[in-house]
Order: C-alpha cells, then sequence, then structure tokens
C-alpha cells in the first residue's frame, strides 16, 4: 500500500462517517417498495 492509497481510505472513511448507506437487494427490495417505504427508520 503507498501512502497515497492510505490516505484515500482515511479521507473516505471520514467522508463516510456516520451516513446512512443502505442498499436493498432481492426480496427485501420488493418488501420495500411494497409497503412504500421513504426511510428505513420507518420500519424499525
Amino acid at each position: 500500500m503507498t501512502p497515497e492509497n492510505i490516505q484515500m481510505v482515511k479521507d473516505l472513511d471520514k467522508a463516510l462517517a456516520y451516513k446512512q448507506l443502505i442498499s436493498y437487494g432481492g426480496l427485501l427490495k420488493e418488501s420495500h417498495k411494497a409497503l412504500n417505504l421513504e426511510n428505513v427508520k420507518m420500519a424499525i
């Protein structure tokens, strides 16, 4: 690993910290669409 790669990972880590990154696939995607959910927090 180069110092540039390490710095890039650190930068991405800071940029994505506390972000809600969720992806739905397959059955979850169909269920999410059928329930018309906009936000995961609504389902909890």
